[in-house]
């Protein structure tokens, strides 16, 4: 079973360089992982997880940047993604320790920018 979702681009307080106090960082953390939760409950339309907590997983990761000034694929774009992936999860009833396989790449640039999650049992 495969299931595909897509989040916004991750705003700038997502990120692990923020120098913001620990109170706002953890605001923004709710925040992502609402966003990642409704875009999974928006994607099987109202169906039951097609996956268990015994599953494992590999997500392809498209990331789409709004502007020429992209996150690196490394590090600073899944960092920033973390909080939308973990409501995504636990929208299927997992968790994102259950992925063992990542392949990431880059998309088109053009806003409002945007993240191509599939998500692929192993």
């Amino acid at each position: 079973m495969t299931l595909t979702i897509l989040l916004p681009w991750p705003p700038p307080g997502s990120s692990q360089n923020g120098r913001k106090h620990w109170a706002v960082k953890n605001k923004q953390s709710e925040t992502d992982r609402g966003i990642g939760r409704y875009a999974v409950k928006d994607a099987l339309a109202g169906a039951d997880s097609p996956f268990t907590a015994g599953d494992r997983f590999k997500l392809f990761v498209t990331y789409c940047p709004p502007t020429h000034n992209a996150l690196d694929l490394f590090d600073n774009a899944p960092a920033s993604c973390k909080g939308m992936l973990d409501g995504a999860f636990a929208a299927l009833g997992c968790d994102d320790k259950q992925v063992r396989q990542v392949i990431s790449q880059y998309g088109a640039v053009g806003k409002p920018g945007g993240v191509v999650i599939t998500i692929d049992k192993l």
